[in-house]
């Protein structure tokens, strides 16, 4: 687990030109000791996560965890789920969908267990961040939101409870 970690450490050193151009390396160091605490207790998809909070502290979109590696595992292993989403504040959103009474603009609640709030904080630690960037930062997450989640679930069915608009009532 600390391999891991100290050759993470090791590549951006090694391959960034300026690693640290909009953070401090100690902000880095004191990061990445911090996972290292952590690290053993996480499993795969929350390495993921974990290791791309800690590349989004250099504020540089091009250090981040490439997802299509995981994402095109997770898509082959459970399927892919024609659903795409969007964050506003805490509430997460089908942005558009080819899923049977599921339709564009209704407010999730969950994702296969996992509370909407959970999940917007979910994509945006999967997303890329270019200096102070939120709306890149939630564009770039959410493509591998559905993906992270049914990883996460270990689930081929993704799970989608979501309030009607019409009857108020919740349904999945």
């Amino acid at each position: 687990a600390q391999a891991d970690l100290d050759s993470l450490d090791v590549w951006l050193r090694r391959m960034h030109p300026e690693p640290f151009m909009r953070c401090e390396s100690s902000l880095w160091e004191s990061k990445l000791e911090a996972l290292s605490m952590e690290w053993e207790d996480m499993s795969h998809m929350e390495h993921a996560r974990a290791v791309n909070t800690l590349l989004q502290s250099l504020q540089d979109s091009h250090a981040a965890v490439s997802a299509w590696d995981w994402i095109w595992a997770v898509e082959k292993r459970h399927g892919s789920v024609p659903i795409r989403w969007a964050l506003e504040g805490d509430g997460l959103w089908v942005a558009s969908s080819a899923v049977d009474g599921l339709a564009a603009g209704v407010r999730v609640l969950a994702l296969n267990g996992i509370a909407a709030s959970d999940c917007v904080s979910i994509a945006r630690d999967l997303g890329n961040v270019e200096g102070r960037s939120p709306v890149g930062q939630d564009r770039t997450g959410v493509h591998n939101l559905t993906a992270w989640i049914m990883g996460q679930t270990a689930s081929d069915t993704l799970h989608v409870l979501w309030l009607d608009r019409e009857s108020g009532t919740t349904k999945n």
